[in-house]
């Protein structure tokens, strides 16, 4: 076991709702924040939330929220 990491990012991104759900406008943007740990020299187990926004550009910005595990395996 070893060291912990804190990730957090922020993307804006071009989303189009085909069959999806409504986000209530083309231009959306994600934050995510991400905990992980070094479990051995080339692996990681990790836990991350994400929120998925048009930042109230719309008429409606029902969002969406995303959490997830996460396991990396360097080869």
């Amino acid at each position: 076991m070893g060291k912990i990491h804190l990730t957090p990012s922020f993307t804006p991104g071009i989303y189009e709702q085909g069959d999806g759900k409504d986000l209530g406008h083309i231009v959306d943007f994600k934050s995510e924040v991400q905990l992980s740990l070094n479990l051995f020299e080339n692996s990681q187990l990790g836990m991350s939330y994400n929120h998925i926004s048009n930042a109230s550009l719309g008429e409606k910005n029902p969002g969406a929220n995303i959490y997830m595990f996460n396991f990396l395996q360097k080869f």
